[in-house]
């Protein structure tokens, strides 16, 4: 949901070529890994280990924004602890796990009543619901850390209490329980379905909020947190967010109704639209530009992920409540 900037034309050119390739080989990637997940259950491990990746370089990007330029304080050490609990703790649910779990679109009712699959079926929901109750656990607990930290803070300055909430808020519900149950998409049915079409709705959502919102201008959506996203953008974003989800729902057979896939997809849509806000938020506290430079042309993991990270949690808990 970033608009044109000012810069000469030249110079915004000059920094299309890395972005463009670095979007390729991230993209491309990404689809190699899904597509083998698809066809060879155990490659699912991996998309565990790249959400686990994500969550956790994200975290560390923003307790870099929050804590300056160095990692190596306390503070900055402490911040991460807090931001990556969740995902911790969710962890530990993974023993025993199999992952494998057959497509849902492939099996018929009589199938579906075999009671070794229904077991399967069974366990592997289980397994969803046993990461989601270890990632409320581990947010609990960081939540009650963090509030313990801002009240130490805030004994001699209640300034730096009220910052501490702030950057510690953001980070924790951001990154660590955003990234985790991103990751735990993993976990329920068919995720090499749900997360290419996540990354599409959240794609299109970007894509449309810059360009309409660039071109049509109007009312500014959020000016104190980010001066150039607009209220014609955001609401461009939704509706490609929706329409997009829909027709991809129905392009790739994900078991959902067309009205699910809608609703679904709006949500995933606003929830991405606020990640970014929040993002913004925290960098505009710091005067900060990008969350980082580990991607040529982009900046940080954080600023390509923001949208991922808050959609994809609403993502899981749409998905986990519709097999409950």
């Amino acid at each position: 949901m970033q608009s044109i900037d000012s810069r000469p034309a030249d110079s915004r050119f000059a920094d299309l070529r890395p972005r463009v390739l670095t979007a390729l080989v991230l993209i491309g990637g990404f689809l190699l890994v899904d597509l083998v997940a698809l066809v060879f259950c155990p490659a699912k491990w991996v998309l565990i280990f790249l959400g686990s990746a994500i969550t956790v370089l994200t975290a560390t990007e923003c307790a870099r924004i929050a804590c300056g330029a160095s990692l190596r304080s306390g503070r900055a050490l402490w911040y991460r602890i807090l931001y990556v609990l969740p995902l911790v703790v969710a962890a530990f649910s993974l023993r025993g796990v199999d992952i494998c779990l057959p497509p849902l679109s492939q099996l018929s009712l009589p199938e579906l009543g075999n009671p070794q699959v229904s077991a399967t079926l069974h366990m592997g929901l289980s397994h969803a619901q046993r990461w989601f109750v270890m990632t409320g656990i581990g947010g609990v607990v960081a939540i009650l850390l963090a509030v313990l930290t801002a009240m130490a803070a805030g004994r001699e300055n209640l300034e730096r209490s009220s910052a501490h909430i702030v950057d510690l808020a953001i980070g924790l519900f951001f990154c660590g329980l955003g990234g985790t149950l991103l990751t735990g998409v993993v976990l329920l049915p068919e995720p090499a379905k749900s997360l290419p079409w996540l990354a599409l709705v959240v794609a299109l959502n970007d894509s449309a909020a810059y360009f309409i919102g660039s071109k049509v201008g109007g009312p500014k959506l959020a000016p104190l947190i980010s001066p150039r996203k607009t209220i014609s953008g955001a609401l461009a974003g939704l509706l490609a967010g929706v329409l997009s989800g829909a027709l991809a729902a129905w392009l790739i057979a994900l078991p959902l109704f067309s009205w699910q896939a809608c609703l679904i997809a709006a949500a995933v849509t606003l929830s991405a639209q606020v990640g970014d806000l929040a993002k913004s938020l925290l960098k505009r506290r710091y005067g900060v530009k990008d969350s980082g430079t580990i991607l040529p042309g982009h900046g940080g993991v954080l600023d390509r992920m923001d949208g991922m990270l808050s959609g994809g949690a609403v993502l899981f808990l749409a998905l986990l409540w519709r097999q409950l």
